[in-house]
């Protein structure tokens, strides 16, 4: 790729990014409890009304809660992957390694808070299989004009710092084959954008002992891999930004006005030549006023207070709270309502959870499809193979009533299945290996014969 390419997609591409750009930092300042209401501008103080001097501004971390709750719901267990071997399905493991349900929790709340998130693939210099989570506002994806939206390449823009503290904006394009890495110096004033003469990010072999700002792989496919929040694309802050916004600022003005309500004020009428400070030090020392008014004028003394509408304001914080839950689709876990919850009624608190899981394992599937099948490029093995996907969910659930229903279903179903749904059992295939050896220990006594007994009259 010539210079004057990637300028043109620089140009053409990164303006219409910027949205998503905004859209996603508002999104992260949300689940970092950082929201609109700490923002907003705070009025001057000849704007302040006199009987509000509190400004508190609190934020709830309504959206945190969310996104953590569907990411703990989703991967807690992270899926597992069924190639038809149990040789190969224990070196796809190997291969993704220790760091796997790390980066699906990774994925899963950049997805919430990004619309989509993405995983870079690449080899190491020792030719080790990697994958880490790529910050979605790098990454510019670059479409064909073919209904599935096939992915024909990715233009990658960050910032780095180079060893004199000098900080420069890097691209990278990704093809099907090659990466070409070019860069310009940051600042009010950018510099020139030119060719970078070295692979930077990863310690990859290169192939080549000259320097250059062309990377080759052999993936024969864009190392980059999609995994959208849900089907229209949207992120998780989208639905409840707005009430969360309500509640905060609910919260806060009672906050405010009970630390405004400690203030009285007084209204002296018949008063005007009495100084302030006198009058209110004969109130603090005396507890009583001199009600001597001026001649010629009547003496009055009253005061302004704040009515604080409790009841209005905890109806108001409960509905919103509620809707919250509800449009961002999660579980209220509060043990007030939950109390002595089973079976039923606990899947039925998961229903919205379990709506918003299954839009996202849907998209999440496709992804992890094409990972385990980079991963067998990598083997040298089929891709084509048929793949099943195991996944599980982690929620509350009454371990008694599993319990007894699978004792009661143990006649009429297969001892793998028993397995898997046993609320102790981690590994089912541990279990049955297990079960399997006890039984043969079993038949083992059982099959040995006992040893002839002695007689009364047999020699000693």
């Amino acid at each position: 790729m010539d210079l004057e390419t990637i300028k043109r997609l620089v140009r053409e591409k990164l303006p219409g990014h910027a949205g998503y750009i905004a859209e996603a930092n508002l999104a992260d300042a949300y689940y970092d409890n950082s929201n609109d209401i700490e923002r907003e501008k705070r009025p001057e103080p000849e704007e302040q009304s006199p009987l509000r001097n509190a400004d508190n501004r609190v934020s709830h971390n309504f959206y945190q809660i969310l996104v953590d709750q569907t990411a703990s719901y989703m991967f807690t267990y992270p899926p597992t992957f069924d190639l038809g071997e149990d040789a190969l399905n224990k070196r796809v493991q190997a291969t993704l390694g220790d760091r796997w349900q790390k980066v699906c929790t990774t994925l899963s709340i950049e997805a919430s808070n990004h619309r989509v998130a993405w995983l870079h693939v690449w080899r190491d210099s020792a030719n080790r299989f990697r994958y880490a989570p790529v910050d979605g506002r790098e990454v510019v994806p670059l479409y064909g004009g073919t209904l599935d939206r096939e992915l024909e390449a990715v233009l990658r823009r960050y910032t780095e710092t180079d060893d004199e503290g000098v900080f420069w904006t890097v691209y990278e394009y990704w093809t099907d084959a090659e990466c070409f890495a070019y860069r310009q110096k940051s600042g009010t004033r950018p510099g020139p954008i030119q060719e970078y003469n070295r692979y930077p990010i990863f310690d990859v072999d290169t192939g080549s002992l000259e320097p250059s700002n062309v990377l080759r792989h052999d993936w024969g496919e864009v190392p980059f891999i999609e995994f959208d929040n849900n089907n229209k694309r949207q992120n998780d802050l989208r639905n409840v930004k707005k009430l969360i916004d309500v509640y905060d600022k609910v919260t806060s003005g009672y906050i405010n006005d009970i630390e405004d309500v400690q203030q009285v004020i007084f209204l002296l009428e018949g008063y005007g030549g009495q100084d302030l400070n006198e009058f209110l030090g004969q109130l603090k020392k005396y507890k009583v006023i001199n009600a001597d008014p001026d001649p010629g004028q009547k003496a009055n003394v009253s005061t302004l207070s704040i009515e604080i509408p409790v009841e209005a304001r905890n109806k108001l914080t409960e509905i919103v709270e509620k809707n919250i839950y509800r449009l961002g689709q999660g579980v209220d876990i509060n043990p007030d309502k939950l109390g002595q919850a089973k079976g039923v009624v606990i899947d039925h608190l998961y229903g919205f959870l379990e709506l918003k899981a299954g839009l996202k394992e849907t998209e999440f599937r496709e992804g992890f499809g094409r990972l385990v099948r980079m991963v067998l490029h990598h083997l040298g093995r089929d891709e084509e193979m048929p793949l099943s996907q195991t996944w599980q969910r982690n929620k509350i659930r009454d371990d008694l009533e599993l319990s007894q229903i699978i004792a009661n279903l143990k006649d009429c179903t297969s001892r793998k299945n028993i397995a898997r749904a046993n609320p102790l059992v981690a590994d089912p295939d541990e279990e049955l290996k297990l079960l399997a050896e006890e039984e043969a220990k079993q038949r083992e006594l059982w099959e040995t014969p006992e040893p002839p007994r002695k007689g009364a009259g047999d020699a000693p």
